[in-house]
């Protein structure tokens, strides 16, 4: 490979602080390797004083690989690490810390749920909570925050957050554990109180290079400017419309004041992508374009034109995920590996409905990062133990499970043996007064023989209807939206089963269904079904993007302008994993919830020759038509199935993304 004139001018720069702003496949790894065996080859730096950083152990192993195959092994000495990894290396130094001393995940994760057991029990079991406050924990840590005050959690209420915090750190000392966010933070407090050790750090890396950039945060980059202090020896490759790790600490901010720290330093733009189409490019650039604070850059495909974007409205979640298997069995079938496609989702939790589809379809795919189980949630699994119950199982654990949802007034102690026999239950109550838990209890094994003759969407309708689940549900959750969509997506699950035996039999299946596509995931061979931050550094040459609605992308938790800002970074990076072609697709309705289409698909900004009389367009409202006729305020469009034209505001349309092409190609 070539370089290109920016790429030549990165590669080749000598001394002092260079800022290399690298657009989505600009070939960054190429600039940092190529740039490592300039510095050797014709500086006459030393191996062993180039440290070259990243954030992944797999991106350090890839780098490491590439240089040494393209330069013949020649110079094992240089360090290709994580920031972990070097800070780790730094402590076993001077410290003596040992892998003994590092708190792994899963001791991390028990920790939080010992701890969330006494403080909020209702929470110790969600594994999306444990996640949150673990992230949360991170970034407060990378933040360094000089007064809990001052900071404001994302994840959950400062009352709880900062208790947890609390007893979570008090353990780990405790115990003589660190973590990695420790790791930075005793390598910055070594390095400030001792300059005699900063120096023999800063003499052994005199050069520094910083991929992924825009992903460092505060702590990090206050220890990468300390061991670059001495010879200000700081390139750094990234690119801030790529940043997408804010629930880590990762801030643009840092990236975009670079030129006030290091007023020398020189700033070059890689600004030809290898990777996308024309018309990827130009419609990620226009969606980026609404983020104010930004490096501008212009970028060029060097691919050319290849093929439009398509933007498909579906009538529901079902519809979609039909029709996104069907796009991929076509693609299949035509020859394509499936290796070269991948379906994107803001979060792995919307997975849960298309993976079943696959598994029907015989559509192999790769899942990394599996979502949650949906019948482990607490809402969820009371209704299973309702349906196991109601189709003959007497398991103490199901009627423990469901007794008091809703509260019926019964004790534990009327529940002791393994089995459950009723009679034996309303003899104890009996006995201890408890004549009217008995009526209710009477109840309730009523509600279960009825249920029991019911196909599973209707048994969990009665369930959550009839006996009260809902109202239970209502009434002990501070917000029961999540538990609510939750159950929905039960039901619609349960919608193909004939019997509850039948579904059930489903469910328990589910561990081999996640170990099979765990194996499917190692191997390494299949469609990819990845998260949008997943994604990222990935690329394939057909990408399909769901659910691309408001509430789901961007998230309803991004309430704030810096929050959009980054969900639009993220459905940036999203966009531009395509080289081939690009789908879009948005729903009417999900679950029991009307829609709007993401803002994202109106800012993608529709070229004004485009449409133009005869185009064909999408409105989320009236579905799909063409253009008859358009002036600079209306544009009027008689709609499939409709006789008469509708006159729209088309600035209005482009500005609510109501109306988009159905094809997007790349204009001049």
């Amino acid at each position: 490979m070539n370089s290109n004139p920016a790429q030549a001018e990165a590669i080749r720069h000598g001394e002092g602080p260079m800022l290399v702003l690298a657009g989505p496949g600009s070939g960054k790894t190429y600039v940092i390797t190529r740039r490592v065996r300039h510095l050797i080859e014709q500086l006459n730096v030393r191996p062993d004083n180039i440290l070259v950083i990243t954030f992944s152990r797999a991106a350090a192993s890839e780098m490491r690989e590439r240089f040494l195959r393209d330069s013949g092994d020649q110079y094992p000495g240089v360090t290709f690490g994580t920031f972990h990894a070097v800070f780790f290396h730094i402590l076993q130094n001077e410290y003596n810390l040992s892998p003994t001393h590092i708190l792994r995940d899963s001791v991390s994760h028990e920790m939080l749920r010992d701890i969330l057991t006494e403080l909020q029990p209702e929470l110790a079991e969600e594994p999306e909570m444990l996640e949150a406050i673990r992230e949360e924990i991170t970034r407060y840590k990378g933040s360094r925050a000089p007064d809990p005050s001052a900071y404001e959690p994302r994840s959950c209420r400062r009352e709880l957050f900062f208790p947890v915090f609390g007893k979570y750190a008090e353990r780990a000392r405790h115990r003589n554990l660190v973590d990695f966010e420790d790791m930075l933070s005793l390598t910055c407090d070594l390095f400030s109180k001792r300059p005699d050790i900063l120096a023999v750090w800063q003499s052994k890396y005199s050069y520094i290079l910083v991929d992924e950039f825009q992903d460092i945060n505060p702590m990090q980059y206050e220890v990468v400017r300390m061991l670059a202090g001495k010879s200000r020896n700081l390139f750094a490759v990234g690119d801030d419309d790529q940043s997408v790790y804010g629930f880590r600490g990762a801030s643009p901010e840092i990236m975009l004041r670079f030129p006030k720290d290091y007023p020398d330093a020189k700033l070059v733009t890689l600004s030809v992508n290898y990777r996308c189409s024309e018309e990827v490019l130009k419609a990620a650039s226009s969606l980026i374009a609404c983020n104010r604070d930004r490096y501008e850059k212009h970028l060029t495909a060097a691919n050319g034109t290849v093929r439009p974007i398509t933007f498909p409205v579906c009538e529901d979640t079902d519809s979609e995920y039909a029709e996104v298997a069907g796009r991929i069995r076509a693609l299949l079938d035509s020859g394509t590996d499936p290796n070269d496609i991948a379906v994107l989702f803001r979060t792995n939790a919307e997975m849960r409905g298309l993976l079943p589809l696959f598994e029907r379809l015989s559509i192999p795919f790769c899942c990394h990062a599996l979502p949650p189980s949906l019948f482990l949630h607490s809402s969820v699994a009371p209704v299973l133990s309702y349906l196991r119950i109601a189709a003959g199982g007497h398991a103490r654990s199901d009627w423990l499970s469901i007794v008091n949802k809703p509260v019926r007034y019964a004790e534990r102690v009327a529940f002791a043996a393994k089995e459950v026999n009723l009679t034996d239950v309303y003899t104890i109550l009996h006995r201890r007064g408890k004549d009217y838990v008995v009526e209710r209890l009477q109840k309730l094994e009523g509600d279960l023989h009825r249920i029991c003759v019911m196909n599973p969407y209707a048994a969990i309708h009665y369930i959550r209807h009839i006996v009260g689940y809902n109202r239970y549900i209502s009434e002990t959750l501070p917000d029961a939206s999540e538990a609510m969509d939750l159950l929905d997506e039960l039901m619609n699950l349960s919608k193909p089963f004939r019997t509850i035996p039948e579904f059930l039999s489903y469910v328990s299946k589910e561990d081999d269904r996640r170990r099979l596509a765990a194996e499917q995931a190692k191997a390494g061979r299949g469609v990819s079904v990845l998260t949008f931050h997943r994604s990222k550094g990935l690329e394939f040459k057909h990408v399909i993007l769901c659910d691309c609605n408001e509430l789901i992308t961007p998230h309803k938790k991004a309430l704030l302008p810096e929050h959009i800002a980054e969900e639009r970074r993220l459905f940036y990076v999203a966009m531009t994993r395509a080289s081939e072609t690009l789908t879009l697709y948005s729903v009417r309705k999900r679950l029991s919830h009307t829609l709007m289409p993401s803002r994202f698909l109106g800012e993608i900004r529709l070229p004004d020759s485009l449409t133009i009389p005869g185009a064909r367009v999408v409105h989320t409202r009236y579905g799909p038509g063409t253009i008859l006729l358009k002036d600079r305020t209306h544009i009027r469009v008689r709609f499939d199935g409709s006789l008469l034209p509708k006159a729209l505001p088309f600035p209005l349309c482009r500005e609510d993304g109501s109306l988009v092409l159905a094809e997007y190609a790349a204009t001049d």
